[in-house]
C-alpha cells in the first residue's frame, strides 16, 4: 500500500488556498489529518466557512478547526483586494455546508492532534503564522511531533502587501519570527519562487471542462473574481499550490540552506523577510531552507495531469 504524506494544512482560503486544497485531494499522495483556518485573506469567519465549503464540496471529511482571528499584536489586515469580498472571488455558495469546524481552543487542539499521531507530521502553513506561533509559545515540547513546516511566505526581492513585505508575513510579523526561532525544520517558499512563472487564462479556462467536479469548482471561483472571458492576457500566481507541490515533488526545486529573519520595527519594512544568501564566515548560521528556482515545465505538466 502506498505510503501517503501525513499533512496538516494551516490556511486562510483564499483562491490559491482553494487550489492547494483541491490538489492535495486529487493527487492522492497526502493523508490530510486536519485543516486549521486563520484570519488572513479575509476575516476568520470567512476563512473558516470557506474551509468548510471546500471540504464539503470535495467530500474531504477531515477535522477543521477555527483558528486565530487576528495577529499576536495589532489589528488584522486582510486581502479582499486579491481574493474578492468573501475570499473565493465573490463566488456565491450555499453556506449550509456538510462539514463544520470545531470551535475548540485551536492551540490545544493542535497540540492534542500532533501529540497523538503515529509519526511526526509536515505542516503546510499557507496563511499567516499566528496559529503556529501560539502553539510554540503554549507547548514548548511540540517540536518533537513536527517533521517540518513548509511556509508560503516572505520575499527576497519584493513584497506584495507592501513594497518590501509579503502578505502572510506582514499579517503577523511577530508570529513569523517566533516560528522561525522555534528550531523546527522549515522550508520557505517566497514570492520569488511562486511568481517565477504563472498560469495563464487558457489554463484556467480548461478547468471548466475538467472531468472532475473539484476542478470545475476552481474555475467557478477564479472566474467569479477575474471574469476570464474578459481577461485574455492575465497571468495567475498560485502561491499556495506551488508550496504544496514543493512538498510532493522537492526534486523540481533547488533547496538552499539560509538564515531568515523578520523585520519587526521598520518604518517602511515591517514584515520584510531577510534571506542571508551570503557564503563564507560572514553568513549567519542557516535556520531554514529556501525553496528556489522552480522547474515550471514539470510543474505545469503535473498540475494539468492532476486537475484535468
Amino acid at each position: 500500500m502506498k505510503h501517503k504524506i501525513p499533512l496538516v494544512i494551516d490556511c486562510d482560503p483564499g483562491i490559491d488556498d482553494s487550489f492547494a486544497l483541491v490538489y492535495t485531494h486529487l493527487v492522492d499522495s497526502f493523508d490530510v489529518k486536519a485543516i486549521f483556518s486563520v484570519a488572513g485573506n479575509v476575516p476568520i469567519e470567512m476563512t473558516t466557512l470557506n474551509s468548510e465549503f471546500i471540504c464539503s464540496e470535495l467530500d474531504l471529511n477531515v477535522p477543521i478547526y477555527r483558528g486565530a482571528e487576528g495577529p499576536l499584536v495589532g489589528e488584522p489586515i486582510i486581502a479582499k483586494y486579491a481574493h474578492g469580498s468573501n475570499g473565493l472571488g465573490g463566488y456565491q455558495f450555499d453556506e449550509n455546508t456538510k462539514f463544520h469546524a470545531s470551535h475548540e481552543n485551536p492551540t490545544d487542539a493542535y497540540y492534542k492532534l500532533l501529540s497523538n499521531l503515529d509519526e511526526p507530521i509536515i505542516i503546510a502553513a499557507i496563511g499567516p503564522l499566528t496559529n503556529l506561533a501560539k502553539l510554540f509559545m503554549a507547548y514548548p515540547d511540540v517540536n518533537q511531533y513536527i517533521k517540518a513546516i513548509y511556509v508560503m511566505g516572505g520575499g527576497i526581492l519584493k513584497g506584495n502587501y507592501t513594497a518590501s513585505a509579503e502578505f502572510n508575513i506582514a499579517a503577523d510579523p511577530l508570529a513569523a519570527q517566533i516560528v522561525i526561532n522555534s528550531g523546527v525544520k522549515q522550508y520557505y517558499v517566497p514570492l520569488d519562487t511562486t511568481t517565477a512563472y504563472g498560469f495563464n487564462r487558457d489554463f484556467m479556462v480548461r478547468l471548466k471542462d475538467s472531468k472532475n467536479k473539484a476542478s470545475q469548482l476552481l474555475f467557478k471561483i477564479i472566474d467569479a473574481k477575474e471574469n476570464l472571458a474578459q481577461s485574455p492576457n492575465s497571468v495567475y500566481y498560485l502561491h499556495d499550490l506551488i508550496t504544496i507541490i514543493s512538498i510532493h515533488h522537492p526534486e523540481w526545486f533547488d533547496l538552499i540552506d539560509v538564515h531568515i529573519a523578520v523585520e519587526l520595527n521598520g518604518t517602511h519594512t515591517t514584515g520584510m523577510t531577510i534571506f542571508d544568501l551570503r557564503v563564507g564566515e560572514r553568513a549567519q548560521k542557516p535556520n531554514a531552507v529556501y525553496v528556489a528556482h522552480p522547474k515550471f515545465e514539470f510543474i505545469q505538466k503535473h498540475v494539468l495531469e492532476v486537475l484535468l
